[in-house]
């Protein structure tokens, strides 16, 4: 590929380019593995400023990788541009542990945040960062598109730098660096293990090795500042655990590669991945204990509650014959679910391990198309499919429960007595659940049209910018399940709207869903009907170009969705404006 140098730099860097990559690589190639601080703080205080400092050192070795980075890019070869890439990792996955710290949170937000964390995914404008660029250089092999991208990951690595160079201790508190590291080891466990990040990379083993860095980095000034040797010991043994296990995972690179080389994620199996997830939980059991001998550091800080946003004109009692018919619809595929769940509970029972797994397949598709409207049922909603990393503890919460849990149960502990309960939990809460989808009749403040619509366009967003990474269904591989029971719960509560939208808008959303059912029947799963197939393909078979496929598919349905909801709020908010009009007059 022939270098396009221009894209706004100088015309001297251009004539260097070639030098500046050798250069860049034979930098990455000697970047040491970073060395936490040295535990030699006397006070929470200073412990806390000692882990500041370690990441400022990380931060100003982060700014030569994204020039390195850039300059590759430039030099219009996407394999050096992916290899540079993949070496710039490493820094910011150790500074994100104080990614809760206010003055580095909208930084983060603007360095490291995946789609799904910005309002519109991957069509805002304010989406940006890492993954920004990962996108463009794996998923689309976009060199100009990833060079606009790093020169806007450089101002904010810049502007971070200056703020880890300022080291306010206002900001930087002992109580914020517990925060963060014990927030980011449940986080690893709990989430990022479902290969959400770098998900075109397939680099998240370089991401867990440096988020573990970043936390004992941030803990080995602490063991000197009064904490008890005993917890400080735990704390440490934990630590060596884990890298000895991910040195297991990973016996290629291990946990000392430098440029960020990783084995890549999609070859580590289950029990591998269980074992290194365990790991990483007990870091975190460690953490939360030694935290608790320490004086000064108090417990997280309550979060503020966000304001309610504007009232939606569709809050009202707009449509709600259309309402109405899309939540019989679910109404419907709730008795049918309460039913899935009986066979699943008598095959656990029969203890048949591939009769239990074929009953937990059909036992998915119902709920699947009912999350559409969760927005209405919250609680019931996060009893039934929580994932682990909706719970500050992850999967060592007491309260974390639903199908996910039965789900790990079955593929990947080969617990019966844990998938018996789990199911006897979820059926209980999907018969209150179906009580109310009944009852939303004669209970208007259950539902309304603002819910619907709300949840139709979360829902579209949410599987490219988020689901696509395979945090769906991570043990059963069941992914595509998801994906098209979401679409099928879409059109379910959108349907009964169509005939109230204008021709060219409604076309557009029917030719969106149209499109998704005949890639899945043409080319994603062509070997499962789409109606009630379910014999479906391992989402982990599924390459790059098809779940490239997926994700615009979803996007462009989301767009038109947006489109649609835009005309039915100007339609609502015309009608209670000449409502109002009518009773002013009177």
């Amino acid at each position: 590929m022939a270098p396009f140098r221009a894209l706004g730099a100088a015309s001297a860097a251009a004539a260097v380019a070639a030098a500046a990559v050798a250069a860049a690589a034979t930098a990455v190639a000697a970047t040491p593995t970073p060395t936490p601080p040295s535990a030699a703080a006397a006070t929470v205080e200073a412990a806390t400023a000692a882990g500041v400092a370690y990441f400022a050192r990380r931060c100003a070795e982060q700014r030569p990788l994204l020039v390195g980075l850039r300059n590759a890019i430039g030099q219009g070869d996407l394999a050096a541009a992916r290899t540079a890439y993949i070496a710039s990792r490493p820094p910011y996955e150790e500074i994100e542990t104080l990614a809760n710290v206010p003055v580095v949170t909208p930084l983060d937000t603007r360095i490291d945040a995946r789609p799904y964390a910005v309002e519109g995914g991957e069509d805002a404008v304010e989406w940006q960062g890492f993954h920004e660029v990962e996108r463009a250089l794996y998923r689309d092999a976009s060199l100009q598109r990833a060079y606009v991208a790093t020169a806007r990951l450089q101002a904010s690595v810049e502007t971070l730098c200056g703020v880890l160079d300022a080291a306010d201790p206002e900001q930087f508190t002992p109580s914020r660096s517990w925060d963060g590291m014990i927030a980011l080891a449940y986080e690893a466990p709990a989430k990022k293990f479902s290969s959400e990040e770098e998900t075109w990379a397939d680099a998240s083993l370089m991401i867990f090795r440096h988020n573990a860095i970043g936390i004992y980095s941030q803990f080995a000034p602490f063991k000197d500042a009064g904490m008890d040797p005993a917890a400080a010991a735990a704390v440490d043994t934990a630590y060596a655990r884990l890298v000895q296990q991910y040195n297991w995972v990973d016996p290629d690179f291990r946990f000392n590669a430098t440029a960020g080389q990783s084995r890549p994620y999609s070859g580590v199996k289950v029990t591998p991945r269980r074992r290194l997830q365990a790991r990483f939980y007990d870091l975190a059991v460690a953490l939360v204990a030694a935290r608790e001998t320490l004086e000064g550091v108090s417990d997280a800080e309550a979060e503020e509650e966000e304001e309610a946003g504007e009232d939606d004109p569709l809050a009202c009692s707009a449509f709600r014959a259309e309402t109405l018919a899309g939540v019989a619809g679910f109404a419907d595929q709730c008795v049918l679910q309460q039913a899935a769940l009986k066979v699943l509970a008598a095959a656990i029972e029969g203890g048949d391990v591939p009769a239990v797994k074929a009953a937990y397949t059909a036992s998915r598709p119902m709920y699947e198309q009912i999350e559409t409207l969760a927005g209405a049922f919250e609680a019931e909603d996060r009893a039934i499919d929580a994932r682990p990393y909706a719970f500050a503890q992850g999967e060592l919460s007491p309260d974390w429960a639903g199908m996910h849990l039965i789900e790990r149960a079955v593929y990947r502990d080969g617990d019966m007595a844990a998938a018996a309960a789990g199911t006897a939990v979820v059926a209980g809460v999907v018969d209150t659940l179906c009580a109310k989808l009944s009852s939303a009749p004669t209970t208007p403040a259950f539902v309304n049209a603002a819910l619907v619509w709300d949840g139709i366009l979360a829902l579209s967003e949410e599987v490219p910018a988020k689901k696509i990474s395979s945090e769906e269904e991570m043990w059963s591989d069941l992914s595509l399940l998801i994906f098209r029971e979401n679409a099928k719960g879409i059109a379910t509560l959108y349907t009964p709207f169509a005939p109230r939208l204008s021709a060219v808008t409604r076309a557009a959303c029917d030719r969106a869903l149209a499109a998704i059912r005949s890639a899945f029947e043409r080319d994603i799963d062509a070997d499962n009907e789409w109606e009630a197939g379910l014999d479906f393909r391992a989402y982990s078979t599924v390459g790059t170009e098809e779940r490239r496929l997926i994700h615009r598919l979803f996007y462009e349905l989301s767009r038109a969705m947006q489109v649609a909801h835009g005309e039915l709020q100007a339609m609502a908010s015309s009608a209670h404006g000449g409502l109002q009009a009518m009773a002013s007059s009177a």
